[in-house]
């Protein structure tokens, strides 16, 4: 993976750096966190202080193109949305899209006392 600066620029209002890249790849398309990684060993940034904005794959290409925002701090990373540090500080995966819970709900309801009693009134 070859990694090529595109250009860069600082921020001073939002105390960031801000940073569009070229990723080049050989045989399949790098995941985020792949990229993440080689950026900041790239760029030799904090990871804690390190948002991937946006990647997006060239058409008819191996390559990505990525925009990097890379704080000074933790206090200016506030303007930042939940979703996009879930994204790029937590190591999780992605939560499983069925809980037990409602696969509960699935389940028949049981009758109510009108229906119980409509049915023995058909009988």
């Amino acid at each position: 993976m070859e990694i090529e600066i595109l250009s860069e620029k600082e921020n001073l209002l939002l105390n960031r750096k801000e940073v569009y890249i070229r990723v080049k790849y050989e045989k399949e398309v790098p995941k985020r966190d792949e990229i993440r990684a080689k950026v900041i060993e790239f760029l030799n940034s904090d990871k804690n202080l390190t948002i991937l904005s946006k990647i997006s794959p060239e058409f008819g290409r191996h390559s990505v193109k990525g925009y990097i925002k890379v704080y000074k701090d933790l206090e200016s990373m506030k303007v930042e949305t939940k979703p996009v540090l879930e994204k790029n500080l937590s190591g999780k995966k992605k939560k499983e899209k069925i809980k037990p819970e409602a696969e509960e709900k699935k389940e028949a309801p049981e009758k109510t006392e009108k229906e119980k009693a409509k049915s023995e009134d058909k009988k």
